[in-house]
């Protein structure tokens, strides 16, 4: 099947640790002995996502499906807790951990948020200008992290080191921040985390008090781990003509796109 989609090299194969053995070298076998060429050029092998010390599969019945988790927490919450372990190596899930990678996402784009203002304007430059030296290495950093087995933890705290030269770089002309802010998010979305959308308060003064009494009634149902009935109170709100965000210091809204 692959060789005939993908030919008879190609260059990424992918699958987790536990196929290596006999799976993908039984792969291997099979198509060099058959075409005289290398099968693939490169492979990842992921390590195991684990829930309570045991790996997550349909077969043991202990999986959480994504949908579960983004109604819980933030997509690049998961993204940041999940590229903060190298793919080769397993990785435990919990809450806990979800809420500080939450956390981490705020610091992580806190620099980017004062700067936000200025980023759509022609009068400071665009993504094409030269990158100031002071942001230049960080940059160099990130791409040789990335350049290392795919090394996104690595490569992460590059990105928050970046973070901290942008908030310590007061006396940089605004032209030079901007295009060290662009920069900045043009790396984060590298790693699938896209810079946060600006909120919008809205709806009637009864709606917003409803949803305020939502919040909070969730909010005891997550403290109580009743993940199913704050999953219904969720779906309410939204009926409402809201979406939810969690954040580190609490759950914010806005009107829901038209």
């Amino acid at each position: 099947m692959a060789i005939r989609y993908l030919g008879e090299t190609f260059d990424i194969h992918g699958g987790g640790t536990d196929l290596i053995f006999p799976h993908h070298e039984c792969e291997i076998a099979q198509s060099e002995a058959d075409t005289g060429k290398p099968f693939a050029c490169y492979w990842l092998h992921n390590g195991m996502l684990n829930l309570s010390a045991e790996k997550m599969s349909k077969s043991l019945g202990n999986t959480l499906t994504i949908r579960e988790l983004v109604r819980r927490h933030q997509p690049d919450a998961l993204r940041l807790w999940m590229l903060g372990t190298h793919y080769r190596h397993p990785i435990e899930w919990s809450e806990e951990r979800a809420e500080e990678a939450a956390r981490a996402l705020q610091t992580l784009w806190s620099p980017f948020e004062r700067l936000r203002k200025f980023l759509d304007s022609s009068t400071f430059g665009s993504s094409a200008d030269e990158l100031p030296t002071e942001f230049a290495e960080h940059r160099t950093r990130f791409i040789e992290a990335m350049d290392d087995d795919v090394n996104t933890p690595a490569a992460l705290g590059r990105l928050f080191d970046f973070g901290h030269a942008l908030n310590r770089a007061s006396s940089m002309s605004l032209q030079h921040l901007v295009r060290g802010a662009r920069e900045f998010s043009s790396l984060g979305q590298t790693l699938g985390l896209a810079e946060p959308k600006p909120r919008i308060k809205g709806l009637s003064v009864e709606v917003r008090e409803q949803i305020g009494s939502l919040i909070r009634e969730r909010a005891e149902a997550r403290r109580n781990r009743d993940w199913k009935r704050a999953d219904e109170i969720r779906a309410k709100i939204e009926s409402l003509g809201a979406v939810l965000t969690d954040t580190p210091s609490g759950t914010e809204w806005e009107m829901k796109p038209e």
